[in-house]
């Protein structure tokens, strides 16, 4: 059976994406891996979602920037600080 290079990438891509997510989970920080979805396609893996600082962006983006396959980090999540009582 012959498959095409289209075909091939996509379990790779998936296997990408669930590896990063696997590597956020590992944090010790509830918000990085509760909130966060991975999309990856050709090695760029994008995270999207909220979270409350702008250090966990940060320690997302770095956690998953060192899985094996993945080329390029996209960083789509959205600072969401909680209000300050005055």
């Amino acid at each position: 059976m012959v498959h095409s290079s289209d075909e091939m990438a996509k379990p790779y891509t998936s296997d990408l994406a669930q590896a990063a997510k696997n590597r956020l989970t590992q944090s010790p920080y509830a918000a990085i891996f509760q909130r966060l979805s991975c999309h990856c396609d050709e090695g760029h893996l994008t995270l999207r979602g909220q979270l409350p600082s702008f250090y966990h962006k940060q320690l997302a983006q770095e956690t998953v920037g060192n899985v094996d396959g993945i080329t390029r980090v996209i960083n789509e999540t959205e600072v969401v600080e909680a209000n300050v009582a005055r």
